[in-house]
């Protein structure tokens, strides 16, 4: 049964007696913080578990219970939202939240136009829908799908995204996707690249692996670096019962995998209810770096798996 907020906040304080608290903190006093880590040049302290809002939209999940996970997300120290405007109703779920609370989270959006006019139209769309004048972050999204050279050219959306910061708009310029990570080498190398949103599981580490190809030239260049699809995604894309993960009988190992490598700042997780959200808390809470032993062997049983999988997020190349 899927607990309901005030249940949800009475196991966070349950939680506290077993956690190590900021000095001077008691359990009463509620769980001691998220761990978090610097993304990147930002500047920005995120919390390691960040909340996604794509696995709710298209009408999939109630508004309801979506705010009560926005809620109790932030009331657990998650403090970076990424949605987007193609997640339906999502923004506007978002919005009354970020209202009474925008000082508690960054807020996170997306471009999938590859016109500079199109970019901008969704800037302005995710602007009016949230309510706020100035996103936190800015992200190209499907990077693998669009032409590199008109997108950074004069009328590509990246120029979008570059008048839309310097107009105060967005704060900090971002690139994300599931394919083809050879083209994010480019955007990249551009300098303007503030964050990075990559895929990071064990198996895509032998199909997609962004790990070796982007990663280490994000770090070079300062980007924070984001993980998603880290339990793999879904099946066909196909959200509607989020408890088909990919990965869900290697849940705390794939946690325990992106969290553990070189670079990123937090894993962003869609998380439909407060139970799966409950689900991700604990898991990030009880986090450990993986040994050398479980890092190879984790990436072994990935290997196998990957036969199985394919290009299930799209062309490599």
């Amino acid at each position: 049964m899927t607990p309901t907020r005030r249940e949800f906040l009475h196991t966070l304080v349950g939680a506290a007696g077993g956690l190590t608290l900021a000095s001077g903190a008691s359990p009463q006093d509620g769980p001691a913080p998220l761990p978090r880590r610097k993304l990147g040049r930002t500047g920005l302290e995120v919390s390691i578990l960040s909340l996604g809002l794509g696995a709710s939209g298209d009408g999939r999940v109630d508004p309801a219970i979506v705010t009560q996970v926005i809620e109790a997300a932030l009331d657990a120290g998650i403090n970076l939202i990424d949605t987007a405007p193609n997640y339906e109703l999502m923004q506007a779920t978002l919005r009354p939240v970020t209202a009474r609370r925008r000082n508690e989270a960054y807020v996170t959006t997306k471009v999938e136009e590859q016109s500079r006019e199109g970019a901008a139209a969704q800037i302005e769309q995710s602007r009016r829908e949230l309510q706020l004048d100035t996103i936190d972050i800015g992200f190209i999204h499907n990077v693998g799908d669009f032409n590199i050279d008109h997108m950074l050219g004069p009328d590509g959306a990246f120029t979008a995204l570059r008048q839309a910061r310097d107009a105060g708009r967005l704060r900090f310029l971002g690139i994300s996707g599931h394919n083809r990570p050879a083209k994010f080498a480019p955007v990249i190398a551009s300098g303007e690249v503030d964050v990075v949103m990559i895929p990071m599981n064990f198996v895509d580490r032998h199909l997609y692996n962004f790990e070796e190809q982007v990663m280490p030239l994000a770090r070079e260049h300062g980007c924070g670096i984001v993980c998603m699809k880290v339990l793999g995604g879904v099946p066909n894309w196909n959200y509607t019962n989020s408890g088909h993960a990919r990965l869900a009988d290697h849940y705390e190992a794939a946690v325990r995998y992106a969290l553990s490598l070189d670079g990123p700042a937090t894993a962003t997780m869609g998380l439909c209810n407060l139970g799966e959200l409950q689900t991700a808390l604990d898991a990030v809470r009880r986090f450990h770096p993986l040994t050398e032993e479980e890092r190879t062997a984790l990436l072994a049983t990935g290997a196998e798996l990957a036969r199985g999988w394919g290009e299930h997020l799209g062309p490599v190349a």
